[in-house]
């Protein structure tokens, strides 16, 4: 077995919601963080098994949205988004 890669955080055990290709939703998933990237996105028992962090986070019951940047939006507004026509008629 090879040994632990070191990372500087690692938030495990969440609702982790992906934008990759195929926008998975990963239930008990984890993210590992490196000098401020993200280096992995997974399955919590994967990542696990991979890395060590030196700070971690249980997320349990919580969701994770890795790469998700946003500085101030309501909960409303990102739950209106699907709802809302990208382009509203002016009449």
């Amino acid at each position: 077995m090879e040994p632990r890669r070191s990372v500087d955080l690692m938030v495990t055990h969440g609702v982790v919601i992906t934008m990759d290709k195929t926008r998975r939703i990963i239930p008990d998933g984890a993210v590992a963080v490196s000098d401020r990237r993200i280096v992995a996105v997974g399955h919590s028992a994967d990542l696990e098994r991979t890395y060590v962090a030196q700070t971690a986070i249980d997320a349990r019951g919580g969701v994770v949205q890795p790469g998700f940047v946003d500085c101030h939006v309501h909960l409303s507004q990102h739950l209106g988004r699907g709802t809302i026509p990208d382009h509203w008629p002016e009449e």
